[in-house]
């Protein structure tokens, strides 16, 4: 059977001519055709050498984060001093188990007899860190203490984060960084009476 030629179009002279192989029948190609160094926009018939592939790759500045994590937060209006807050109506009565209290319309909760400890929960982002917190009230509520706690998941242990008299912030926060793996937030109040009022709470935090 006679051998066989491979042969390519020469646009130039306008026709086929063999194509050229080495010794060892390896066809002989001009690199030029086919890489280019640097690479031109939008050439779709030749891809970057190698040599110019390694030399990007290895340029940091040209793999920039499109986003740094400060860029990111700030992009999602999550940068800088952020807020939680809750109404006093999400305040329910902890002791005594019956609800010795009003939960108003408007959003507020008021004691209407005994001896009553309040409390809500608090839902923060996990790796927050709390810089203030605050439980707000009538004046008649402002000599009782108010408490941020957190809640040890699987031993139900207390840590606490803040705490001050009613309509005091306090700005000194321990185990600020919130970790919602480990532990749930709350806040409670200490013994409120007949006509004490909780209007709301409210949180400071960064991310």
């Amino acid at each position: 059977m006679a051998a066989g030629y491979l042969y390519g179009w020469d646009a130039v002279n306008s026709k086929w001519v063999k194509m050229v192989c080495d010794a060892d029948g390896y066809l002989k190609v001009d690199p030029g055709e086919l890489f280019e160094n640097p690479p031109i926009e939008d050439e779709s018939k030749k891809g970057p050498t190698s040599e110019w592939a390694f030399d990007h790759a290895d340029d940091a500045a040209a793999h920039h984060a499109k986003f740094t994590d400060l860029e990111a937060r700030t992009a999602c209006k999550l940068n800088g001093t952020l807020y939680w807050s809750c109404p006093g109506i999400s305040f329910i009565s902890a002791v005594p188990a019956t609800d010795d209290i009003i939960r108003y319309a408007g959003g507020w909760v008021e004691v209407i007899s005994g001896n009553v400890y309040l409390s809500t929960p608090v839902n923060l982002p996990d790796g927050a860190t709390v810089t203030g917190a605050i439980v707000r009230g009538n004046a008649g509520a402002e000599d009782t203490s108010w408490y941020l706690y957190r809640i040890t998941l699987s031993t139900r242990a207390l840590g606490g984060l803040a705490s001050a008299v009613i309509n005091t912030e306090d700005t000194t926060i321990t185990l600020s960084v919130i970790d919602n793996t480990t532990y749930g937030y709350f806040f409670a109040s200490g013994i409120l009476v007949a006509d004490d009022e909780i209007y709301g709470a409210r949180i400071t935090y960064t991310l």
